[in-house]
């Protein structure tokens, strides 16, 4: 069974409101991705803190980057934030039986 401490890095990696925007707007574009310049456009925020929120995006699992040709897209990756709602479930009723 998953520890909290990876519960809380998930959730940590979409606890500010930029980079639950940036999901939520890949998300909306899912399979398809985005590239930079239209995500960019989407969330209007600055391509240095874009990049910072995706670069924390991807290190927790929550999204993929990939070169397409001469753009980088980005996809979200639905089965991360499946699993840790999942799995957080489960580990409520596993504290709610005791």
């Amino acid at each position: 069974m998953e520890s909290l401490t990876h519960f809380a890095q998930g959730f940590q990696a979409l606890g500010s409101e930029s980079r639950l925007l940036v999901y939520i707007t890949l998300l909306q574009h899912h399979p398809e991705g985005l590239n930079i310049k239209d995500l960019q456009a989407k969330v209007e925020i600055k391509a240095s803190t874009l990049a910072h929120h995706l670069k924390v995006l991807v290190d927790a699992g929550f999204v993929q980057q990939q070169q397409r040709g001469k753009e980088n897209f980005n996809y979200a990756i639905t089965e991360t934030l499946q699993t840790l709602c999942d799995n957080i479930s489960c580990k409520c009723c596993e504290y709610t039986k005791r």
